[in-house]
């Protein structure tokens, strides 16, 4: 019997203790028994340390701290390079677990050999209370033309089978943060399927210092450009989305409009969704094409 826990659960963290500890909480309040978990702390100063000591006699907790902050990326690298378990997944200090989080991954694991890059659904967690998230239903025979379409996935709740985490890692590109596990899901899908479980069993909590406002939208060019220069730079990702490379472009121009229209600069949201379109002419019939048409109108 192996000695190995089942899942590795990996949590980066900076400066939110109190949101830390409160993840945690919802770990170690797991209905399945079998996990560890690595916090990997981005040089904190708000005391994330000082709080974390309670934990550590809890044999299944690792904690390491960063000499200097070095981004996400380069956080959950870490805490992927310390993982033992069958499976990883990957929490951010602001999301949470509900009790059968692990205990419905391990069913679906055990009765499906083969599926080794799955999530479940999620909420949010926001100012008012609790966002059921919608999940569009997608082409599941089309994966490639669906994760060029956009980040379908995202990375809360993702599960990963040690083949796809011990060969893989994220960019440590700080101007990637918010698009970084947007590009590895390129590189698994050439691999492996996506499956998304019928449950929910996490949610993600919405407060003003998440870093993926912050700093993704302000980066949104940088990442189109990274993201297509990446795939176009290997074999296996032109073979599988060359033909799909316009649909990248044409979202993140969409996002960029949609950024500059919440900033107030109308003019350069509607020069950003005229690039969209003229990429991707079949982009004007979308729900998102008419609804930003119409508020750029107004």
């Amino acid at each position: 019997m192996s000695t190995h826990p089942f899942f590795s659960v990996v949590i980066p963290t900076y400066n939110r203790r109190d949101l830390l500890e409160i993840t945690l909480n919802s770990v170690l309040n797991q209905n399945f028994a079998s996990f560890e978990v690595i916090v990997v702390d981005n040089c904190s100063n708000d005391g994330t340390d000082n709080m974390i000591v309670k934990y550590l006699n809890d044999g299944r907790i690792t904690y390491i701290k960063n000499e200097k902050n070095m981004e996400r990326g380069y956080s959950r690298n870490r805490g992927i390079e310390s993982s033992k378990g069958e499976f990883l997944t990957l929490l951010d200090a602001d999301d949470i677990m509900y009790p059968d989080c692990l205990e419905e991954a391990y069913k679906h694991a055990i009765t499906n050999s083969s599926s080794f890059f799955f999530a479940p659904k999620f909420d949010k967690f926001n100012y008012s209370g609790i966002d059921k998230v919608h999940f569009k239903k997608i082409n599941t025979k089309n994966q490639t033309l669906e994760i060029c379409k956009g980040n379908y996935i995202s990375c809360i709740g993702v599960f990963l089978h040690r083949k796809i985490y011990q060969t893989l890692r994220f960019t440590e590109d700080p101007l990637m943060v918010g698009s970084e596990d947007y590009l590895i899901w390129f590189e698994i899908l050439t691999m492996y399927n996506f499956t998304r479980l019928p449950v929910t069993t996490c949610a993600t909590r919405e407060h003003a210092g998440r870093s993926v406002y912050s700093e993704m939208y302000s980066n949104l060019e940088y990442q189109r450009s990274f993201i297509i220069k990446y795939i176009k730079s290997r074999k296996n990702l032109v073979r599988k989305y060359s033909k799909y490379l316009h649909l990248v472009n044409s979202n993140y121009f969409y996002h960029q409009a949609l950024y500059s229209l919440n900033k107030k600069n109308k003019s350069k949201a509607f020069r950003l969704l005229i690039q969209a379109i003229g990429i991707n002419p079949y982009f004007i019939f979308s729900k998102r094409f008419i609804a930003l048409s119409i508020k750029i109108a107004l």
